[in-house]
């Protein structure tokens, strides 16, 4: 019962920012960089008060400093929670070894990264960019570290309480 529970609320949070990337990727170039100065905007003003009192040409210099590097640990930050989404997903379904779990969870994150790319290359003003694969399948493969050392260290407790049961 509790493994078809992390099945089922992994592969909805799963779909779930899948669509939200598809979604986002959907925007032409002009919607889409005006979402992201917004979001920009208010993390640097949080980081960075001064934001809010400088002068439009200030303002303009600041957020074209960090539009890029935002940007891209966004697409870093996304693909590695669908990294660990994935491998819960997978683990909650496949019985085989872990390393194959592993590689299919990462592979399922890489596959979608590319065919979002693809996607971006018919959004108007948007491209298809090598670049943020790479970036995407990085944070994939992070997340899907993170998610097995997690659940490594969550099996070795039940596996210690299990035996200081039996003692």
């Amino acid at each position: 019962m509790k493994s078809k529970v992390i099945r089922a609320v992994s592969i909805i949070l799963l779909l779930a920012v899948m669509t939200a990337v598809f979604c986002f990727s959907a925007q032409p170039a002009e919607e889409s960089q005006q979402t992201s100065d917004g979001f920009l905007y208010k993390i640097i003003s949080v980081f960075y008060p001064k934001i809010k009192t400088a002068s439009p040409e200030q303002r303009e210099e600041i957020m074209e400093k960090f539009s890029s590097p935002i940007r891209k640990f966004a697409h870093f930050s996304i693909f590695g929670l669908m990294g660990v989404l994935s491998l819960l997903s997978v683990i909650s379904y496949n019985r085989s070894k872990p390393d194959i779990r592993y590689l299919i969870a990462w592979l399922i994150c890489i596959l979608y990264s590319v065919s979002d790319e693809i996607h971006q290359h018919f959004v108007p003003g948007r491209s298809c960019e090598i670049r943020d694969m790479l970036i995407d399948s990085g944070g994939a493969l992070l997340g899907v570290i993170l998610a097995s050392v997690f659940c490594f260290i969550i099996r070795k407790r039940a596996e210690n309480s299990e035996n200081r049961e039996k003692r």
